[in-house]
């Protein structure tokens, strides 16, 4: 009764039948490829393609190699099939180093970002995926490194640096940058939170047009409150309002 009520929404668009809720019945469900055990711990989909990152059991003193891999599906026929791995780490210490994680992967427009450092950009040519250069080219330590959130914005990618406590230099931020038709980005913008004395760490980003937000908890509750920060670009300049 509840399909049929649909399909006659459908029939005579009425502004009662539009009022109802839209129900998402799940198609497939995805099954880890043999020997991952985190299996989708960070997830991203554009359209038929999408990525999941998947590792194997945690390390172990007497087995300390620990891989992690960004896997790449395709829809076809309407099946999710397994198409390739586009970035695979590993790391042969134990515990193993925060590097082989990853952060953030994100998919836009037949474009997909995979983090953290180092950044790697892929461009999707009909059924084809091919690594691109980057912007965010600075070394671990630089505040132009990033190895947090990634977003894009159609062709616009906001890339993120870590709260202060993991290496860079403060104030915490973000760089964003737009890839041109030819393969080229322009221009590098920076934002900056201004928060030089490390009171806040950013938990989560959001990116539109000329608008950027974060959320931050502080690190110090007797000396902060929780925090929303809103950035706004006029030209090619990006203040915190």
């Amino acid at each position: 009764m509840l399909r049929l009520s649909f399909l006659v929404c459908a029939l005579i668009a009425s502004a009662t039948c539009a009022a109802r809720p839209m129900i998402i019945h799940q198609s497939q469900t995805l099954q880890p490829p043999p020997g991952y055990y985190f299996f989708g711990y960070e997830v991203a989909i554009d359209g038929d393609w999408a990525i999941v990152v998947a590792a194997t059991p945690s390390a172990r003193p007497t087995s300390p190699q620990e891989t992690h891999d960004a896997l790449l599906y395709h829809r076809v026929n309407g099946q999710w099939t397994l198409d390739r791995t586009l970035v695979h780490r590993v790391s042969t210490t134990y515990p193993a180093s925060d590097l082989v994680y990853f952060r953030s992967v994100a998919m836009s427009n037949g474009l997909a970002a995979i983090g953290s450092s180092p950044t790697h950009i892929f461009k999707r040519t009909n059924n084809t995926w091919a690594e691109i250069p980057h912007p965010f080219t600075a070394p671990q330590g630089d505040p132009d490194w990033v190895s947090g959130d990634l977003l894009w914005d159609g062709n616009t990618l906001l890339a993120t640096r870590p709260p202060c406590g993991n290496n860079p230099q403060p104030p915490w931020g973000a760089l964003i940058s737009r890839l041109n038709a030819d393969g080229s980005w322009t221009p590098l913008e920076r934002l900056s939170s201004g928060d030089t004395e490390c009171l806040y760490d950013p938990i989560r980003w959001g990116f539109s047009g000329n608008t950027a937000v974060t959320g931050s908890w502080p690190n110090d509750i007797e000396l902060a409150t929780e925090q929303m920060h809103i950035f706004r670009r006029t030209g090619t300049t990006w203040t915190r309002t």
